[in-house]
């Protein structure tokens, strides 16, 4: 049961959490720096999962997964991979893991020329040398998403409407981008 708060009485509620971390939670109740009896009440079934870097197997199921569930959302259409691309899938360490994958494959989605994605198209951190700015990769992924975003606002006659969801974003989520990459959407939609 929980009481919101104000609220007179209490309300039932019927839930199942579920946790992830990348830490070793025995080891910093150990320590003290975790509550030993929160874990003893999330440690009910404890699923360790290696990295990814130790299950390179599983890269292509979860490219294709990624590619045809998450990535359309931007594009429309799901890209398909190219040999090479998939070789360079493979060899990677990942150390952020399948939601590094993730973010790879949206990026290069993003960034291809085609409906194929090569391996020139993904870009790792083995790739490219080090920064000293982390907003000079930011603003290469800003200025991709804009152009993206303008070129699909082109195509479907300034629609915002039609466009957010081929984004896959709620409208007024697109309109925050369109007021931060300064692109103005009055005046210019036609009408059908």
């Amino acid at each position: 049961e929980v009481q919101p708060l104000g609220a007179s009485h209490a309300l039932p509620v019927d839930f199942r959490l579920v946790c992830a971390t990348n830490r070793n939670l025995q080891e910093l109740v150990a320590r003290g720096a975790f509550r030993e009896d929160l874990y003893y009440r999330i440690a009910v079934v404890v699923v360790p999962v290696p990295p990814l870097r130790d299950r390179t197997e599983d890269i292509p199921a979860l490219t294709e997964h990624i590619l045809r569930r998450v990535v359309p959302r931007s594009r429309g259409v799901a890209p398909t991979l190219s040999a090479t691309a998939m070789r360079k899938l493979l060899r990677a360490r990942w150390p952020g893991n399948v939601r590094q994958l993730e973010n790879a494959l949206t990026r290069a989605t993003v960034l291809a020329q085609g409906e194929t994605i090569d391996a020139s198209d993904i870009e790792l951190p083995e790739d490219t040398p080090p920064r000293s700015e982390t907003s000079a990769g930011r603003a290469t992924f800003e200025q991709a998403e804009r152009a993206r975003i303008i070129e699909l606002l082109e195509s479907h006659r300034w629609n915002v409407r039609k466009v957010a969801p081929l984004l896959g974003l709620p409208r007024s989520t697109l309109y925050r981008k369109l007021a931060r990459y300064g692109i103005a959407v009055r005046g210019r939609r036609r009408d059908e």
